[in-house]
C-alpha cells in the first residue's frame, strides 16, 4: 500500500508535512537531495524535451537547439529549489543531532534555511528539535529522547 506524503506550501512562508496516513512522514532524504539539486544536470527521457525545458528556463524561445551548459537562470532556479528544501533538511539534521552537525547547520542557514519554516505533522520545527523540551529532554515526533552528556554536547554544537 503506497501512501502520499508531501511538503505543503501554506502560502504564509511555511512548509508543512502532510500525508494521507498520520503515521507516515515526508521522506527527509528528499530534502537532502533537494538541497543538492542542480538544474543544469537535469535529464529528460527525450533530448528534445530537455532542450525545450532548459531553453524555456533561460528565457529563450522554446527551441530544439542545445541549451547553454551554464546560465544565470539555472543558478536562480537552483537557489529557489535549494532554499525550499533547506529548512526541511535543517529539521532532519537537528532531529538527528549527530556529532559535528553544527557545520551542516551553518551551511544550511547560508542556503536560507529557516529553523521555523518546516513543520512536521507533530508540529515540530528544526528549532524545537534542536532545543528540546523545557525539561531538557528532546521530544522529536512526539517521542521523548533521554538527555545524556552527548545529547547536551550536541545541543551546544548547534548554537
Amino acid at each position: 500500500c503506497q501512501v502520499v506524503a508531501l511538503l505543503l506550501d501554506t502560502m504564509n512562508g511555511l512548509w508543512e508535512e502532510r500525508a494521507e496516513d498520520a503515521s507516515v512522514r515526508f521522506p527527509l532524504e528528499v530534502a537532502r537531495r533537494g538541497i543538492e539539486a542542480d538544474i543544469s544536470t537535469a535529464k529528460a527521457s527525450v533530448d528534445i524535451d530537455r532542450n525545450k525545458i532548459m531553453n524555456y528556463i533561460t528565457g529563450q524561445p522554446s527551441r530544439r537547439e542545445k541549451p547553454p551548459e551554464e546560465h544565470p537562470q539555472y543558478t536562480r532556479l537552483n537557489n529557489v529549489i535549494n532554499a525550499i528544501f533547506a529548512s526541511a533538511e535543517l529539521y532532519r539534521v537537528c532531529a538527528e543531532a549527530r556529532e559535528g552537525c553544527g557545520i551542516v547547520v551553518a551551511a544550511l542557514i547560508a542556503l536560507r534555511a529557516d529553523p521555523n519554516k518546516f513543520v512536521n505533522s507533530s508540529g515540530d520545527t528544526a528549532l524545537s528539535a534542536a532545543v528540546g523540551d523545557a525539561d531538557g529532554s528532546r521530544a522529536v515526533g512526539g517521542t521523548p529522547l533521554p538527555v545524556d552528556e552527548s545529547a547536551e554536547k550536541r545541543r551546544v554544537d548547534l548554537v
